[in-house]
Order: structure tokens, then C-alpha cells, then sequence
């Protein structure tokens, strides 16, 4: 796809046969494509998307499913909605007009997998994304969206719950993404006394830390507050937490 147009190829049959047609199908209806023009023993096929978004193209005894399925044109505010996920575009988020596609699809374990445009397309300004999970999780307060992968990468995202239990955030980025919970508190560990110093690590299980603190008192403990960001917080904005076993002597 370039811009608004489509392009497809397909190797020339030889002199000998008539080139077939690429047949665009969307619900009922039939559009059939004749070849544009012959490049290096290929045939080349164009259609302009304005035209119409096809569910699926065909060529031959080949199905293919059409993964975009919305418009989102510059300057203009547009919103698509399918029973598993919500998008709003403002009209400065996208840079030109381009061709949007949404998958969703359902996991043993967590809420699912939703997937949303190509990385490969940036963003100029944030889109609006609402995941609409089939079952809500147990944990509203502690459970966000995170961006994913298939492999199990993550990194948090944010997101507001409201009471039709569907999830809102704004995103920088497309790309795909999971619900998890955030069900551990933020804890600090003594690492070790290097050089006669005291080293400590600090983290978090899941959202992350967006600063924090370490206290040390006179006792035999010591501990970590945390502050995130407002619309992160699964946990209090400030949080103290146990840390480490710490002699009085090293106080």
C-alpha cells in the first residue's frame, strides 16, 4: 500500500494465457480488477482504497483477508469501533492519511491479545485506545494496559476503568497489547556493604517506580517509599515498604 492505493502482483501467465483478475470482496459484493500493466513477467494490479475498504481479496483459488479496516484521514477527528476495542483519532494524530487494522484474539490465561496498526506508522499526536475485555478482571484498581509482545514483553501503559468494565488510555504509539495486574507492592533488598557502604536496589514487579525513597532508620529495618505517576498508581502515590534487615550499627 502507497498512500491511498493499493497494489498487488501476481506473475504473468505467459503470452500463450489471458491474465486473471484480482476479484476484491467485501460482505455480498464482488469488484474484479483488471491487470494495470505488465512489469518483469509480473502483473500489476491497482485499486484506490477511497473507493471502498475490501474484506478480503482473491486470486484464483487464493484468499487473502484484508487486515485494514478504517480511514484515518489528517486533520479530521474519526473513531472506529469493533466489539472488542474502541480508537479515536484527533485531527493531529496521524501525519497523513493512512489505513488502520485492529486483531483481537482470545488466550488460555489473562483477557487476550489486542493488536492495533504497525509499529512501522508513527504517530504525531496520542490516540485514544478503550480495550473491552470479556470478562473484566477481579482487580480493576491494580490492572492496566501494558504494551506486549507474543514472547512475553511488556511495558506499561496506563489506563481508567469505567462501569461498563472497559479500560481507556492514550497512546504515543501503535503496537499490541495485553491486561495485567499489578498485584505486588513495590520492596527494596540490601544488595551488599561495598567499601564499607551500604547498597540497595529498589523495584517494582510490573508498572515501575516513577521516584522513590529509601529510609534507614535507627533500628533493625529499613524502608522504600514510592511515588508514581497519577494515572499509573495501582498502589498509594506514596508508599512505604519493607526493605531489608539492617544492624543497628550500620544506621
Amino acid at each position: 500500500m502507497t498512500r491511498n492505493l493499493l497494489k498487488a502482483v501476481a506473475t504473468d501467465p505467459g503470452a500463450d494465457s489471458v491474465a486473471g483478475n484480482l476479484v476484491l470482496l467485501r460482505g455480498s459484493r464482488r469488484l474484479e480488477v483488471r491487470p494495470s500493466y505488465t512489469q518483469n513477467s509480473e502483473n500489476v494490479y491497482l485499486y484506490d482504497l477511497r473507493a471502498g475498504l475490501p474484506d478480503s481479496i482473491q486470486f484464483g483459488s487464493i484468499t487473502k483477508k484484508f487486515d485494514r479496516q478504517v480511514l484515518v484521514p489528517v486533520g479530521k477527528e474519526t473513531s472506529y469501533a469493533t466489539p472488542h476495542i474502541n480508537l479515536t483519532f484527533g485531527p493531529q494524530t496521524v501525519f497523513d492519511n493512512i489505513y488502520v487494522g485492529t486483531n483481537y484474539r482470545p488466550e488460555p490465561t489473562g483477557s487476550g491479545f489486542w493488536t492495533v496498526g504497525s509499529p512501522l506508522l508513527p504517530l504525531y499526536r496520542t490516540a485514544v485506545l478503550t480495550l473491552k475485555p470479556a470478562t473484566p478482571p477481579a482487580d480493576l484498581q491494580r490492572t492496566a494496559i501494558y504494551a506486549a509482545t507474543l514472547k512475553g514483553g511488556k511495558a506499561f501503559v496506563g489506563g481508567k476503568w469505567d462501569d461498563k468494565g472497559q479500560i481507556t488510555a492514550a497512546i504515543r504509539q501503535f503496537g499490541s497489547y495485553r491486561l495485567f495486574t499489578d498485584s505486588t507492592a513495590p520492596k527494596g533488598s540490601l544488595v551488599g556493604r561495598p567499601s564499607g557502604q551500604l547498597l540497595f536496589r529498589v523495584g517494582d514487579d510490573l508498572s515501575g517506580l516513577a521516584s522513590y525513597r529509601l529510609f534507614v532508620g535507627a533500628g533493625s529495618a529499613c524502608s522504600a517509599s514510592s511515588t508514581r505517576t497519577p494515572h499509573s498508581s495501582p498502589w498509594p502515590a506514596t508508599r512505604s515498604v519493607p526493605a531489608c534487615a539492617v544492624p543497628p550499627s550500620c544506621a
